[in-house]
């Protein structure tokens, strides 16, 4: 969720940081849960987005290619839903600590 990061500047004279930023909105609006995403685009697939969320001791992960509304709404839409129906989910893996 963090919002800007000074990364320091190891090879510059005078030291200083390099500032980087952090656009996407599930990560800096406080979507409950969120653990990380990856955004795309490419030609073939169109709007692509790999997120995921973690609550109450379950960690779902959406993959979704060819988005035609925000990446952010298509998102958040489907893990709300799938933590408001876990009971009725069957999963397809299981992530493994390491």
């Amino acid at each position: 969720s963090t919002k800007k990061y000074n990364f320091p500047r190891k090879n510059s004279k005078g030291g200083g940081v390099h500032p980087i930023y952090n656009l996407n909105q599930m990560l800096t609006s406080g979507f409950k849960g969120a653990l990380g995403v990856k955004t795309g685009f490419t030609t073939n697939a169109g709007r692509t987005f790999v997120g995921a969320a973690h609550r109450k001791g379950h960690t779902l992960i959406f993959v979704g290619m060819g988005i035609k509304e925000s990446s952010k709404g298509a998102a958040e839409s489907a893990l709300t839903w799938g933590f408001k129906n876990l009971k009725n989910l069957k999963p397809v893996g299981t992530l493994v600590a390491h």
